[in-house]
């Protein structure tokens, strides 16, 4: 991630620094280890394939985006490997035989795009990014930036 960040988001780094203390240590308050520094740089289209098929088999969706963050960001495991997708359906409670055949299809790619599509089309161009009326903040905040977002939305919402 931190190559990405130098290399593609114009980031330096003292910035990638600020980012990566400012994302762990927001992560140290909801109990989480988070590691930037060793996130790899995926392609996420593949993980988000086994989270619709997740969806689809009835897993619980906020427990399989718990699993999937916590492998990429704490464990730095590569969600594009289908090897570590298995796994990854594995601790979701699918099974093997449930996910090896969507690397060998297109199984959920038309809705994947599908999402992928409509999030550039409501101005997302980043993740994260939080939507609040017609105003966009992306990439990781302080909690400050976000208060601001909510109470600006709030007053536009109130007039």
């Amino acid at each position: 991630m931190r190559e990405v960040a130098l290399a593609s988001w114009g980031m330096d780094e003292d910035g990638w620094r600020a980012m990566r203390d400012r994302v762990e240590t927001a992560g140290r308050a909801f109990g989480l280890r988070i590691r930037m520094d060793g996130v790899p740089a995926i392609d996420s289209r593949p993980a988000h394939r086994l989270l619709k098929l997740a969806q689809a088999r009835g897993v619980d969706p906020e427990h399989a985006w718990d699993l999937a963050f916590s492998a990429l960001l704490e464990h730095n495991r590569d969600l594009g490997d289908p090897e570590v997708l298995r796994d990854l359906a594995v601790e979701m409670g699918l099974t093997a035989e449930d996910t090896d055949p969507l690397w060998s299809s297109t199984a959920f790619a038309a809705e994947v795009d599908a999402d992928h599509r409509a999030a550039v089309e409501a101005g997302v161009r980043a993740v994260p990014t939080f939507a609040v009326g017609d105003r966009t903040l992306s990439g990781a905040r302080s909690v400050d930036e976000l208060v601001e977002l909510l109470r600006v939305g709030a007053e536009e919402v109130g007039r």
